[in-house]
């Protein structure tokens, strides 16, 4: 038990650490368009190993769930799921997003429409790039898109299905009849920020003019498109215009946490307050068409719900006391790795090439520390090196339940790119984290419970007493049962007892047969 300064009177207690390593899920996703041309690299075996096949040679990798290509949206929910109950319970969550560009890692968090969403305006894609790329749906009129369809759609990804699970746990707990003398109240709270060239911007805040010359939110560059034709399109770069002022982290030295002070909380009364948050953040991120996928997020996003329950009872001396859980769950769809020969020959702009370099910095500095913590002994970890690792430092081994979803794509030509993943991931797999329940007590119920403990206790003492005496009668009343030696009161009061046993077989006669009573009722204790 520990006393919170920020708490007044009100004593922060966490429960036993739970010691688990970092859970890790691999999705391959299907072959699109030119794509099923090409030999296949990766192969799902019993659901738990993949076969990558390469030049060199094939390994086999093992992870905790591996889903092929058929995998649905609802399948892989299922990674999730455990992660939502221990949320509903007081501990914090975390899932990550980790791929190549174009492997589904914003499907996979956030769906088909939300991932629509993400193109902003209709300028955000080439019209050679619509129609070339397989698979791409865009829509014309982004507006038309409402909160019933982002809510009803089948295709919803693992951040829509847990918001229901969430709310529909909110509602039963709500309209339940509680213990007499009890209330509870729930209150869902979330923020949306994005790490974008190593800057924290919030996507839910209000917008601010650093370039007040610049009169579009998008700007012409070169890409290719999949065919490998070079065109022109108009690319989405929300920082351009209608610049979103940047945030600083900030560590709480008393608590140990790091926050973003300034950004944007939205209190959540239902799912349809999630989805708009969800709807309006998407918007804003930065994406842009790129060599390997015509619809890249260029930035780091971190979706953050906060449940906050506070548990109102009447102990039994009629005093009143408040007991509060707070958990916290991130979404971190992690911006698409790529690796810069696949760039050969483009006329990259600056802005370009500043992006790729950011991207491929932050995800280098979240590979050292998993290497860092993977390895036993390790004092030093490089949370500092990047935002990214920084903010999200606690996910990495700390308080935090913490799983990671490694995306591939299945052909030939991103062999290379899935070996790295898959190395990336099986580290990940060796870090350990350390998750508690985060609840703050009155006193008053703290001394309730260890009362009810004690006397759990004393009942238990009392039982294996009985036991330990009823035993020792048997023994002396059954037929050619060792022959009890003389035992003070005192002796029998702390349960140790002795007995000579005869045995005929025995050419020494006898032995010393002792038992201590008060060790095995201590042990319970």
């Amino acid at each position: 038990v520990k006393r919170s300064a920020s708490q007044g009177r009100c004593a922060e207690r966490v429960w036993m650490a739970s010691v688990e390593r970092v859970c890790v899920a691999v999705r391959i996703r299907p072959a699109l368009g030119e794509e099923c041309e090409e030999l296949v690299a990766l192969e799902a075996v019993d659901g738990h190993m993949v076969v990558l096949r390469k030049d060199l040679g094939t390994d086999i990798c093992s992870f905790d769930r591996v889903f092929d290509e058929s995998a649905s949206q609802d399948e892989m929910y299922s990674v999730a799921q455990g992660l939502v109950s221990s949320f509903l319970s007081g501990v914090n969550c975390t899932i990550f997003a980790y791929g190549q560009t174009g492997t589904g890692k914003t499907y996979t968090l956030s769906g088909r429409l939300l991932m629509e969403l993400c193109d902003g305006d209709s300028a955000s894609v080439s019209e050679s790039s619509l129609h070339s790329t397989p698979g791409l749906q865009h829509r014309r009129n982004l507006d038309a898109i409402t909160l019933d369809e982002l809510a009803s759609d089948p295709e919803k990804g693992i951040v829509g299905r847990a918001v229901e699970e969430i709310f529909g746990y909110m509602g039963s707990r709500a309209g339940s009849p509680h213990t007499p003398g009890s209330h509870v109240e729930m209150e869902l709270s979330c923020s949306y920020v994005e790490i974008y060239q190593e800057r924290i911007y919030d996507l839910l805040g209000a917008l601010s003019l650093e370039q007040p010359g610049t009169s579009t939110s998008s700007v012409v560059d070169w890409v290719r498109t999949p065919t490998g034709s070079k065109t022109q399109a108009r690319v989405r770069l929300p920082h351009t215009r209608a610049v979103m002022k940047s945030l600083e982290i900030r560590e709480d030295p008393r608590k140990g946490e790091v926050s973003v002070p300034g950004v944007t909380w939205v209190s959540c009364e239902s799912e349809t307050d999630v989805y708009n948050v969800l709807r309006e953040g998407a918007k804003r991120r930065a994406i842009s068409s790129t060599t390997m996928n015509v619809r890249s997020s260029r930035s780091h996003t971190v979706l953050q719900l906060v449940l906050q329950q506070k548990h109102s009872t009447t102990l039994s001396n009629a005093k009143p006391s408040v007991t509060t859980l707070r958990s916290k769950f991130n979404f971190v769809d992690l911006a698409g790795s790529e690796k810069w020969k696949v760039h050969s020959g483009a006329d990259m702009s600056e802005s370009r090439v500043s992006e790729l370099t950011s991207i491929n910095q932050s995800l280098s500095a979240l590979g050292n520390c998993i290497n860092a913590l993977s390895q036993r002994g390790r004092s030093h970890i490089p949370f500092r090196d990047s935002k990214l690792t920084r903010l999200l430092a606690d996910s990495l081994g700390g308080n935090t339940k913490t799983t990671f979803i490694a995306t591939l794509a299945p052909t030939e030509s991103a062999a290379e790119e899935s070996y790295s993943t898959l190395k990336f991931a099986l580290r990940a797999q060796r870090v350990v984290s350390h998750a508690v329940v985060n609840e703050s007590l009155d006193p008053e119920v703290l001394l309730e419970r260890y009362r009810e403990e004690i006397t759990r206790l004393r009942s238990r003492v009392c039982s294996l007493e009985a036991e330990l005496k009823e035993s020792s009668m048997h023994r002396t009343s059954s037929p050619g049962s060792p022959v009890r030696s003389p035992i003070s009161t005192e002796r029998q009061q702390g349960m140790t007892w002795s007995a000579v046993e005869t045995s005929p077989a025995s050419s020494t006669g006898s032995f010393l047969h002792t038992v201590s009573g008060s060790a095995a009722g201590t042990s319970e204790l």
